[in-house]
């Protein structure tokens, strides 16, 4: 399994940047959703990267060719 990271920001003026590192598919929304509650805010804007466009099935097959390749 990959490193799994969210970065939050904070400006000075209270703007929240949330980044989320090393989560394929849409999971990265599920786990900032409740971040999102937690600090009330209202989402302004939502930059996807290329991990959000790939699937967890990408990232099933990439651990079995590891696997089987034996280790990274």
């Amino acid at each position: 399994m990959s490193l799994q990271e969210i970065q939050v920001t904070i400006s000075p003026e209270g703007e929240v940047i949330v980044k989320v590192l090393g989560v394929k598919g849409s999971r990265c929304r599920e786990l900032t959703e409740k971040m999102e509650q937690y600090l009330g805010a209202q989402v302004v804007s939502r930059d996807l990267t290329h991990e959000y466009r790939e699937t967890e099935q990408q990232e099933h097959e990439e651990r079995q060719d590891i696997g089987r390749d034996g280790g990274g």
